[in-house]
């Protein structure tokens, strides 16, 4: 067996042909893959790389679907190139960007449990760095796997200022916690996409009237407000142009503003059991809807130009 040792807290073994790493001589995970073997005609696209994981996207998630035998590597060659990427780690303060972020978050993680002053000094500092200016599938990583715990609770670090400015003050005019969701947005709940909120959940929270502040959600694409009090929509909801998806289905709402046809990007509109009895000759302009949902309400006019959005599905 061979064994190389980074510092007091971690350890590399060479154990039956597998790189494993060791924690305060605690067995901790394995070493799977090295970034090798980059092909040649991708190589110019690596040129303005920023971390491990943006290296693994440029290969189309290579990294996880490689199977180390396939380059006839020896154990020991494989063992020594992980050890020297480790050591690299360590010396350069564990900069996460240095590793895959499923082994270095997991294992600074473990060495601030351990009591690793360095891993202590750098633990909220690089997920905070890495949100900030990681990629997409790092942020996505470290939220889904319950980074933010680390800060208390209090998610408004990870957003831009602007937004986590109108979730706060969502907060205090509701009287509600709102909580971040990984992939599903459910009540009481936003989601965020490059630390801008792209979904709001605000459902059973007896809303007689849509909070005007939420206007300020330029990057908002869905918004979910059933089971209110509603009576209408604002004239101002023209204000989120990048709105994708609406439901306020199961409300009081009576009519729909001239403004909802401002909203190119609307694909799905869900107004079912209101009490709308006609709809505004302005939906006809929305090109890109894809589902209506009308069921339970008094309509007795639709706009025959709506015949003219193609795709349109009416329910």
């Amino acid at each position: 067996m061979k064994k190389f040792r980074i510092n007091k807290y971690i350890t590399l073994k060479l154990e039956d042909g597998t790189t494993n790493i060791y924690v305060n001589n605690e067995y901790f995970n394995q070493c799977k893959y090295l970034l090798l073997d980059i092909p040649l005609e991708k190589i110019s696209s690596f040129d303005e790389i920023d971390s491990i994981d943006e290296a693994a996207e440029k290969l189309d998630n290579y990294l996880e679907n490689a199977d180390p035998y396939e380059f006839s590597i020896p154990s020991e060659t494989e063992f020594w190139g992980h050890c020297s990427n480790m050591q690299v780690w360590y010396e350069n303060n564990y900069n996460t960007r240095l590793l895959h972020s499923n082994l270095a978050f997991p294992l600074l993680k473990k060495l601030t449990e351990a009591g690793d002053p360095l891993a202590i000094k750098v633990f909220k500092k690089e997920i905070l760095k890495r949100i900030e200016s990681g990629s997409n599938k790092t942020i996505e990583y470290l939220l889904s796997e319950g980074y933010q715990k680390y800060f208390n609770d209090d998610y408004y670090h990870l957003i831009l200022d602007d937004d986590a400015d109108v979730l706060l003050a969502l907060e205090a005019e509701l009287g509600i916690k709102l909580y971040y969701s990984a992939d599903s947005c459910f009540e009481k709940s936003f989601i965020v996409e490059n630390r801008s909120v792209k979904q709001l959940n605000l459902t059973y929270c007896e809303l007689r009237s849509i909070p005007s502040i939420i206007r300020k959600l330029s990057n908002l694409k869905a918004i979910y407000l059933y089971g209110n009090v509603l009576c209408k929509l604002p004239d101002w909801i023209e204000d989120l142009m990048e709105l994708e998806w609406i439901d306020v289905s199961s409300n009081y709402i009576v009519s729909l503003p001239e403004s909802i046809g401002n909203l190119k990007k609307l694909y799905h509109f869900d107004i079912s059991f209101n009490r709308i009895d006609r709809l505004p000759e302005s939906m006809s302009q929305l090109n890109n809807l894809k589902t209506l949902k009308l069921k339970g309400n008094l309509i007795n006019f639709i706009p025959k130009s709506l015949n003219n959005i193609k795709h349109l599905i009416v329910s």
